[in-house]
């Protein structure tokens, strides 16, 4: 493990200086804009030097001994420089920008060069939007053309290229292995309905951008006379009813204080800290149908907790506005993206970064929801010329990545956008465990599917219906349609 020091003044200036010909607004790898100021001028403020001018540490982690274990998983063969298609809906999660010198750059060209010469292949990939991969995936798939080696698919599209035969079951493909550490489990769940797996997502396809965390205001901490939320992760006490506490107490201070807002997640912000709260919405296993697993007295306690956390508290009302009431210094929790951070890297208001809360003490991890439309499966391809190729190219992809994906995010973040190193700890958590749910990924092919589970909980929260009530009403739905869709023991 290494210790690395930034200073980010120089870091602005050696940045710059690679830079000279590139815009100061990039596209890919996630970094949208260099916000830190090349030199010094005389107009420099106060807040030029709290968001520009101090210094963090990153650590490095080692996760060699892991990868050099998990690339035993790989058939070994040798695929004699073959050139290898990715078709993806998400490029920048394959092939680096060139333009960007970034750390995230570097770490996809050494990816990508230990997997091509682990495999002895030719990496080469194609972006896609979602419709026109899945329609164009049907027609070669139908015409038995080969298409790509492996796709990239949104999650809440899995049901259509399924159904429609546009990707395969990947317990189909040799030696292909889903019960180990470089397929994030609940991401294997996710793709599983009965005795097929239609997709995997790893570090590979982690888009943290979309991962969700709790911005907070830390001068209305130490108005409202309340410790560092940070202290309160260290210790594991960051809960939600922790969450609760703090924003009561700064919505009760004198003037036109809020305790949250939220704006690119309001539509799904419930779901956030049901995930948080280390619940789930179904149970997926390979060789059984999905369940629900909404029946639990915690499920009902969570659901209380979040109402009084989210329908209860003092908020904005304004989704639309609601960074620029944070940015304002009017509130104490903006409940957003991780990528959030890069439009408010230049905020005056001193604001820190931490994870989602949990349910209480006792849960063991911080847990982030991978917002579906952005969470990227990988899938395999019916008319590919080679499968054991494919198996070992999606394998091949995620071992290398491993461990290695949220470390240089986070650097990454530290060089550009973080300004103090707990939130540099903090980030580390709120990547590190994303979840998936198999609801999710079938949402938009059965109405039952998102009536069942997470619109449930919405109501729920909501008090539009009671959880019993609305999961009594489409339980048996729920349970016929996994009936239809998936084969159990055939």
């Amino acid at each position: 493990m290494i210790k690395k020091h930034i200073n980010k003044a120089a870091t602005a200036l050696l940045l710059a200086a690679s830079l000279v010909g590139t815009s100061a607004v990039f596209s890919g790898c996630g970094v949208l804009s260099l916000n830190k100021p090349a030199e010094r001028d005389e107009d420099t403020t106060a807040v030029d030097e709290t968001t520009s001018y101090y210094e963090l540490d990153v650590i490095e982690n080692d996760y060699t001994s892991e990868v050099d274990r998990y690339l035993k998983d790989l058939s070994g063969t040798d695929y004699g420089g073959a050139v290898v298609k990715i078709v993806t809906v998400a490029n920048r999660l394959v092939v680096p920008d060139e333009n960007t010198g970034t750390v995230l750059t570097r770490e996809l060209e050494e990816r990508n060069g230990a997997v091509e010469e682990n495999l002895n292949v030719t990496i080469v990939s194609e972006e896609k939007d979602a419709e026109t991969l899945l329609d164009e995936l049907k027609i070669a798939v139908k015409a038995g053309d080969y298409y790509a080696d492996a796709v990239m698919y949104p999650q809440d599209m899995m049901g259509a290229f399924a159904l429609s035969g546009a990707i395969s079951n990947m317990k189909s493909l040799p030696d292909f292995e889903t019960d180990n550490g470089y397929y994030y489990p609940s991401a294997v769940a996710a793709g599983t309905g009965g005795d097929a797996v239609y997709g995997v997502a790893g570090p590979a396809s982690l888009n943290a951008d979309g991962l969700p965390c709790i911005y907070f205001n830390k001068s209305l901490i130490e108005k409202a006379g309340l410790e560092s939320p940070y202290s309160l992760v260290d210790r594991g006490e960051w809960t939600i009813d922790k969450y609760t506490e703090y924003m009561r107490a700064v919505s009760g201070l004198e003037g036109e204080y809020y305790g949250y807002s939220a704006q690119n997640t309001s539509t799904y912000l419930t779901d956030i800290f049901f995930f948080g709260c280390g619940e789930t919405l179904t149970a997926s296993t390979h060789g059984s149908y999905p369940t629900l697993t909404l029946g639990s007295e915690k499920t009902q306690s969570v659901v209380d907790k979040i109402r009084e956390a989210t329908v209860n508290s003092s908020t904005t009302g304004d989704a639309l506005t609601a960074i620029d009431a944070f940015c304002a210094g009017n509130v104490l929790f903006l409940v957003d993206r991780i990528d959030t951070m890069k439009t408010i890297a230049n905020s005056s208001v001193d604001w820190g970064l931490l994870p989602v809360p949990k349910y209480d003490a006792e849960q063991t991890s911080y847990l982030s929801l991978a917002y579906y439309k952005d969470a990227i499966f990988f899938g395999a391809v019916p008319t590919a010329p080679n499968i054991a190729l494919t198996s070992d190219l999606i394998a091949g992809m995620n071992i290398i990545s491993y461990g290695y994906t949220v470390d240089v995010y986070v650097e990454n973040a530290s060089y550009y956008y973080l300004r103090d190193n707990d939130s540099i700890r903090m980030m580390r958590l709120a990547v590190n465990d994303p979840m998936f749910d198999f609801a999710y990924s079938y949402s938009n092919s059965y109405n039952a599917i998102p009536s069942a589970t997470y619109m449930a909980v919405r109501n729920a929260v909501s008090e539009v219906s009671t959880l019993e009530t609305y999961t009594n009403m489409w339980a048996d739905q729920f349970s016929n349609t996994m009936y239809r869709l998936f084969n159990v023991g055939n």
